[in-house]
């Protein structure tokens, strides 16, 4: 089964995508990997560095990203809520099974406060449909 790389935070930020991003590659190619994993074609694999969703965002140089301070303590504070670890590897019913289990919106609240995407509610009520059923 194909593999995809995903950061943390990323396992949280895809339950609000909408299909918005930071371009139209952008946008496509997260609305991809999001169907690939849901459809159960990949499976998920937690990783500390750049990810599959990273490979078409444009806010990343090189080998890290414009926001590498921020995004790495979103990643640790997600690893700890949800409870994965490097090279995990976790299928999108896991997945959903983990952030009901460990996450609730105040946590989500304490953790993402300087997102820019927080303000637009997305990740939120995404978040709210999986926890609160």
């Amino acid at each position: 089964m194909k593999k995809i790389l995903l950061r943390p935070h990323h396992l949280i930020c895809m339950h609000g995508f909408v299909g918005n991003g930071y371009s139209d590659e952008f946008a496509k190619h997260f609305a991809a990997v999001i169907c690939q994993i849901k459809n159960g074609e990949a499976v998920i694999q937690v990783t500390h560095n750049l990810d599959d969703v990273c490979s078409t965002c444009p806010n990343v140089c090189h080998t890290v990203c414009d926001n590498q301070k921020m995004v790495e303590d979103l990643d640790k504070a997600y690893e700890e809520v949800l409870a994965v670890h490097e090279n995990e590897l976790l299928m999108w019913d896991e997945l959903l099974e983990r952030i009901r289990t460990h996450l609730t919106i105040e946590k989500f609240h304490e953790i993402c406060p300087h997102c820019s995407w927080k303000q637009f509610g997305y990740c939120e009520k995404g978040l709210k449909r999986i926890i609160e059923g």
